[in-house]
């Protein structure tokens, strides 16, 4: 099965070596990685002085600051090409938001069955509870304002930003160094563990390999984007639902 998965996947080359030319330079992704690990370590720094029922609100201005400093270096990189073609945000592939939609719904059964074996593994083999990232255990207790501000953020804000890193920057440069089905795993084990949630580990890669093969596929972050952001949409809605 995996033999025939390689050989579908090589029948269509282009695609991939679509990806490759829009991989950065190893100077331009190591200047964007140590940034990126500078201000997560100088964020989790400065959090630690915070006493606990003031770090939603510092949280959050500390993520919209990480994300506002990692963007413009992302548009400073490319400011000597189109960002928007580099990613395949043109206008011109607007009219593939088509297929979101009909793809997220496609998706959803083997992500919900992901999401089962996993609660399997964790609540029936390993004994282990599977709990909410911390952010989400302490929602009840925001200020209606900043409950909202959060659910926009991880709805909006949050997949555009992850879609450009992960699909738009990493995933077509380990491609280059490592082969398609190499970057696949990668890339979504990256995206996976840096959401720093072992018990999602398992559903983060599932959904993670989804979108970077919608990426290779299409060409464009537009529909990555979207599905993201109707995944994490419906995360939430799950989640004030069950609690």
């Amino acid at each position: 099965m995996i033999k025939s998965f390689k050989k579908k996947l090589h029948l269509t080359p282009e695609k991939t070596a679509r990806l490759e030319q829009r991989a950065w330079s190893n100077r331009a992704l190591a200047n964007l990685l140590i940034s990126w690990f500078f201000l997560y370590l100088l964020a989790a720094g400065i959090g630690s002085l915070f006493y606990e029922d003031q770090l939603p609100k510092v949280r959050l201005i500390l993520t919209y600051i990480m994300y506002i400093l990692i963007g413009a270096q992302i548009i400073h990189t490319r400011q000597t090409h189109s960002s928007n073609k580099s990613f395949g945000l043109a206008k011109s592939n607007l009219p593939q938001l088509r297929w979101a939609i009909p793809l997220y719904l496609a998706f959803l059964p083997l992500l919900a069955l992901v999401a089962i074996l996993n609660k399997i593994c964790f609540s029936g083999i390993l004994h282990i509870e599977i709990e909410h990232q911390a952010i989400t255990q302490h929602m009840n207790e925001l200020t209606e304002t900043l409950h909202r501000i959060y659910i926009a953020t991880a709805i909006l804000i949050a997949p555009l930003y992850e879609e450009i890193l992960f699909r738009g920057i990493l995933f077509p440069k380990i491609i280059q160094k490592t082969g398609l089905i190499n970057a696949l795993i990668i890339t979504s084990l990256l995206f996976a563990a840096l959401h720093f949630h072992i018990p999602a580990l398992l559903p983060l890669f599932a959904l993670s390999t989804l979108l970077s093969l919608v990426y290779w596929w299409s060409g464009s972050l537009w529909n990555c984007i979207v599905i993201h952001m109707l995944f994490n949409a419906g995360s939430i809605a799950f989640l004030i639902a069950s609690n």
